[in-house]
């Protein structure tokens, strides 16, 4: 792709939805059940985080059947700055930034771009072709479409 001539789409550039959103009430346990989807996640990535990518052989292997705290045995901390868990509630400030009407890929982009202080929070700073986020990032600084920044 040549991205000297590619430019940032803009809203109004965006396909135009033939049928308005309609709202459905939400269920009276709406907040507890996003409250335990949110722990949910955060338990998942900080006791998985000591071994994730391992396969199941090698977890079986070398750790056994887990009935314990992984990070303890193998030295790590068990909070760190994570971008499975920051990530996540930088796609919710989209929701606050855009209508909803409006909210596309497109402006989620620009809400990175707004929000995300480039090396310094959020995401692994690991490098273009490295680092998936990092990489969309730097191209959507570059002007790339958002639907192709990360590719």
């Amino acid at each position: 792709m040549d991205t000297a001539s590619t430019t940032l789409q803009t809203t109004s550039q965006m396909p135009v939805r033939s049928q308005p959103f309609t709202t459905t009430p939400l269920p009276e346990d709406y907040l507890e059940r996003v409250y335990a989807g949110v722990l949910g996640k955060l338990i998942g990535v900080y006791l998985g985080r000591p071994f994730e990518g391992w396969t199941h052989q090698r977890i079986m292997s070398e750790l056994g059947t887990i009935t314990y705290y992984v990070n303890e045995k193998l030295g790590v901390p068990l909070v760190v700055t994570d971008d499975d868990v920051s990530g996540t509630f930088a796609f919710v400030r989209a929701l606050e930034e855009h209508p909803l009407g409006e909210l596309s890929s497109c402006a989620i982009g620009k809400t990175w771009l707004n929000n995300v202080v480039e090396k310094q929070s959020v995401f692994w700073w690991g490098g273009r072709g490295i680092s998936t986020e990092h990489t969309a990032f730097l191209n959507l600084k570059q002007g790339i479409p958002a639907l192709t920044a990360a590719a």
